[in-house]
């Protein structure tokens, strides 16, 4: 709670619980469920506030996680599924019809690791489902990815790309392609470099689910460790 000095014009409350349980049954098969609420709300502080701008929301999620393993020969496999629900719920009745959010997804993720030659590959199937007041956008698609330890594990490299199906109110309504390249070296005990290339493209038919786009992010990093 802000506003010790009891100064301000509002008075800001922010109430999280959270909770978290790891359950192992073997060292290939275990389970996460993570849950959290985190509430927010204001009321006057040295003037009254009007109704229509009062914060009043509550964010919840809930994820459950079941994961296995196991290694053959020189090959480990992983296979991770991570399902969940979100939700924001604004007390506000001004404010609730633009911020009301229930979301439900699903990621199935196998994922292939050569320890010899020190790759890796990946391969997932996901699913999302958002309701807001102006309609339900529904995301599924694949996503394929590799990656390589390099020059005594000095160098890492990994590319991925994603293929997403759009639909808004059941009507089709584009495909979203996310592709990235990402590469880190480190120099010495020091000093290391990572550089990371990012691209966007987003299609929409329904300017309610949002517009078209093409983005692109190119960062370079440099770390120093003492």
């Amino acid at each position: 709670k802000d506003n010790v000095a009891k100064k301000k014009l509002a008075t800001t409350q922010r109430n999280i619980y959270s909770t978290a349980i790891n359950y192992n049954l073997n060292q290939h098969f275990g389970i996460d469920f993570n849950l959290s609420n985190y509430g927010t709300a204001q009321r006057a502080g040295t003037r009254s506030l009007s109704d229509t701008a009062k914060i009043n929301q509550i964010s919840n999620s809930i994820t459950l996680t079941p994961h296995y393993n196991f290694i053959k020969g020189n090959l480990l496999h992983n296979f991770i599924l991570v399902m969940g629900n979100q939700a924001l719920n604004d007390r506000n009745k001004f404010t609730s019809t633009y911020t009301d959010m229930k979301m439900k997804y699903a990621n199935f993720i196998y994922s292939l690791m050569n320890m010899d030659k020190k790759t890796n590959y990946n391969f997932g199937i996901n699913y999302s489902g958002s309701k807001t007041e102006s309609g339900e956008i529904i995301l599924n698609g694949i996503s394929l990815g590799a990656g390589k330890t390099l020059m005594k594990d000095r160098m890492n490299t990994d590319v991925s790309v994603s293929l997403n199906n759009s639909s808004f109110n059941n009507a089709s309504n584009g495909l979203v392609v996310n592709a990235s390249a990402n590469c880190s070296y480190v120099v010495s005990k020091h000093h290391s470099f990572r550089t990371n290339i990012l691209w966007l493209n987003n299609q929409s038919k329904n300017i309610a689910a949002g517009n078209s786009f093409n983005e692109f992010t190119f960062m370079v990093q440099y770390n120093f460790t003492f």
